[in-house]
């Protein structure tokens, strides 16, 4: 998407953004460890870090390696893919309601906090870039 927006050759090592109609385009998975984005007041981030269920499992079983419940993990489906399944979640508006909604998370509890950890972390920086003082 960045690239059919800046014209940038998807093939080559992108920096870490690119102007486009008067705004620097970015791509998840390219802001972490940069400070480009310091003097910007605003940003809107698309997308997330998401690990494949194999690598989330993988980085669950390395930081609880003693634990005495065996990390849960999940059977490959159709084609030999792993896949979260879907689970309902709430969200809570502004004016107090409350929303379902279904999304993907992985049935054992350490394996989503990895999960969300590593979906976070980026955002978290890009924020912290946004808000620096110069």
């Amino acid at each position: 998407m960045r690239c059919a927006l800046t014209g940038e050759n998807a093939n080559g090592r992108l920096p870490a953004s690119a102007p486009y109609a008067g705004a620097d385009v970015a791509h998840f998975g390219n802001i972490r460890g940069t400070n480009e984005f310091e003097d910007h007041e605003v940003m809107i981030i698309l997308g997330r870090e998401q690990p494949s269920g194999r690598d989330a499992e993988k980085r669950a079983m390395a930081i609880w390696y003693d634990t005495k419940q065996a990390i849960r993990r999940i059977e490959p489906g159709p084609g030999g893919r792993v896949q979260y399944p879907y689970r309902a979640r709430h969200y809570t508006l502004r004016d107090g309601t409350r929303r379902q909604v279904q999304v993907r998370v992985h049935p054992d509890w350490r394996v989503q906090a990895v999960i969300e950890q590593t979906r976070e972390a980026e955002m978290v920086q890009s924020d912290r870039s946004a808000a620096a003082d110069p």
